[in-house]
């Protein structure tokens, strides 16, 4: 077998020993942003069909995020559910994007390397996947994992690779080949803002393309057919979400979440946008907490990894060196003026330029976006998140091309070998807490209890015409924590048909928001009348409280007893259904059919 088909089975062999030590048997991989679709693929299908309005989102809102670019997604996990259970498939998804990414690179760099006759070449390629699967800015983007970022990462090599060989040869098979991806790669706009980061720096990718050929209106026509692709195939979400950011986004920006949340967000991007910092694509997750479930203390997320980089100074000076590797490649394209390789230079340096948000000049330039241009602002508030992926990508490439001219200024064949096995001895021991079951935090992999898929199966019997408001309403805070470890966005919506009024939606609407500071003040006030009256007002027809729910600040703050006694003060109002401490309330009265009703002067708090 050739060598250059050994190191693509030898990197997917590698992603399957760090899944293997990432992967807890009988568990949920969930938490954080979780997406669970397959929990109810019929119903996600549904919701993705109809999705430019989201009716199961609290009172209804346009759809902000773009589910509907979920569908390929939804497809595979359709097809992967006939042949694992359930709580496998996202562990499997997650294993595939691990080892589909580095692979990509691989194959770019051998095509990028295609003129290099001599013994390197497999192994720069190799050396390259190996950095793109071996850095900070995996582990971020896999340790509290979502499928945007998991899409992005596994996808974006092959878009590159696939679109340049269209730019080059304008074969049908090339560009078939990059439409087919395109298509697959839509799940990494569910918050489309990627989506826009990645589209801006390809078509730059294809301008620096077009303008250095030599035949300008051949490079042109091949560089609009490809632009012209990820539009036409991207249409079915994309002009959903440019209708809402161009109608709604300014009520996502003020909402009460959203204000508060985002400027903290933005400055622990910026204290990570250093030199420093950006070397070892390194950003907020390490400066960021979640709940040990064993203690329910705050922890460090990346608390392994930090151990790591300061116990072991040797892990820390590799990740520099690659970093030295990176601009001795960059500056030799330079100046030899190789020009497929500096067609890479703004998939480079746009996105390391955005990782340096807390350096001058950056830190004026965004200072000025957020000022004259607040939407644009918000979305720029985890600009590591958008561009780091990216930067990722052309940096191992830069970082093989550095490594290479090291190898050919070595002249001893045992030093050549000598340097080859340490650089890579070196790669795994940068990464080695990924062995060690750290890749994704152990946190993420829990038990749901059985009591969650009896609710999903009883709501399923359900009309789906009916509302259903989430208890405890003790934060206006989306983020839930469970005594059973699940801490989160919440998972309840990709179970139960029913809308649901939850705290993740409040951000999407300021109606959904407006009900939980009603709901709210009834409660606390323990007035059971102005409870009711909400309940009415909003056509809520069930009620579930969920006593797993924990506080981090005070159990008291849930009001558990008070909101049962509550309960039971409104005679409309009966237990249906208990599943645990899963109980499900039903109100006995008349609702508007499909939601539909006239209400007017209306407050609006």
């Amino acid at each position: 077998m050739k060598k250059f088909f050994i190191y693509p089975l030898l990197l997917a062999f590698i992603a399957g020993i760090v899944a293997g030590a990432n992967y807890t048997p009988g568990t949920f991989l969930s938490g954080w942003d979780t997406l669970h679709p397959e929990f109810n693929v019929p119903l996600a299908f549904s919701r993705i069909f109809t999705g430019v309005w989201r009716a199961d989102q609290g009172l209804g809102a346009v759809a902000i995020q773009s589910h509907i670019a979920d569908l390929p997604r939804v497809f595979l996990l359709f097809l992967g559910s006939f042949l694992m259970p359930v709580n496998l498939l996202r562990y499997a998804s997650f294993l595939v994007t691990l080892a589909v990414g580095p692979v990509g690179i691989y194959w770019l760099t051998e095509h990028l390397l295609i003129k290099q006759h001599g013994s390197h070449r497999h192994f720069i390629a190799f050396f390259c996947a190996l950095t793109y699967l071996f850095n900070l800015g995996t582990v971020q983007h896999f340790i509290v994992p979502l499928e945007m970022f998991a899409f992005h990462y596994a996808l974006l090599p092959w878009l590159l690779f696939t679109g340049l060989l269209t730019l080059e040869s304008g074969s049908r098979k090339s560009f078939l080949a990059f439409t087919l991806i395109t298509l697959l790669a839509a799940p990494q706009a569910h918050t489309a803002t990627l989506f826009y980061a990645y589209f801006g720096v390809f078509t730059l990718f294809v301008g620096a393309w077009i303008l250095s050929s030599d035949q300008k209106f051949r490079a042109l026509k091949r560089g609009t057919m490809l632009i012209t692709a990820i539009l036409l195939l991207n249409a079915y979400w994309l002009l959903p979400n440019i209708y809402a950011v161009a109608t709604k986004s300014n009520a996502v920006r003020t909402s009460k979440v959203n204000a508060l949340f985002s400027d903290e967000a933005f400055a622990k991007n910026q204290k990570f946008g250093t030199i420093a910092d950006a070397a070892l694509i390194k950003n907020f997750l390490f400066d960021w907490q979640l709940v040990d479930p064993k203690t329910n203390a705050q922890i460090d997320v990346m608390a392994a990894w930090s151990d790591h980089l300061m116990r072991h100074p040797i892990a820390l000076a590799y990740g520099y060196t690659v970093f030295f590797l990176v601009w001795t490649g960059f500056v030799y394209a330079l100046w030899k003026k190789q020009r497929i390789l500096l067609n890479f230079a703004p998939v480079f340096i746009i996105p390391f330029l955005m990782l340096l948000n807390g350096t001058w000049p950056m830190t004026l330039v965004l200072a000025r976006i957020k000022e004259s241009a607040p939407v644009l602002g918000e979305a720029m508030r985890f600009s590591f998140t958008k561009f780091s992926i990216l930067y990722m990508a052309a940096s191992s490439l830069f970082a093989g091309i550095g490594l290479l001219q090291i190898l050919r200024l070595i002249k001893q064949v045992s030093v050549i070998r000598v340097t080859k096995a340490t650089i890579i001895v070196l790669s795994f021991y940068y990464f080695l807490p990924a062995f060690g079951g750290n890749l994704v935090h152990p946190s993420m992999r829990v038990n749901i209890p059985p009591a969650y898929f009896d609710t999903f199966s009883w709501f399923q019997k359900q009309n789906p015409d009916r509302r259903v408001a989430i208890l405890p309403v003790f934060s206006f805070w989306n983020w839930i924590n469970y005594s059973w470890g699940y801490q989160g966005a919440g998972f309840l919506q990709f179970g139960i048909p029913q809308p649901i009024l939850d705290r993740d939606y409040d951000r999407w609407s300021p109606m959904n928001e407006n009900y939980y500071w009603e709901l709210s003040q009834a409660l606390y006030s323990e007035d059971a009348t102005a409870f009711d009256a909400v309940l009415r007002k909003y056509d809520v027809h069930y009620l579930l409280l969920d006593e797993n729910v924990i506080s981090r600040d005070h159990g008291r703050s849930l009001y558990i007893d008070q909101t049962k006694t509550l309960l039971s003060q409104i005679p409309t109002i009966t237990i249906a259904k208990s599943f645990g401490k899963v109980t499900i309330y039903e109100r006995n009265n008349e609702v508007s059919p499909s939601f539909v009703s006239l209400k007017t002067n209306l407050p609006t708090v």
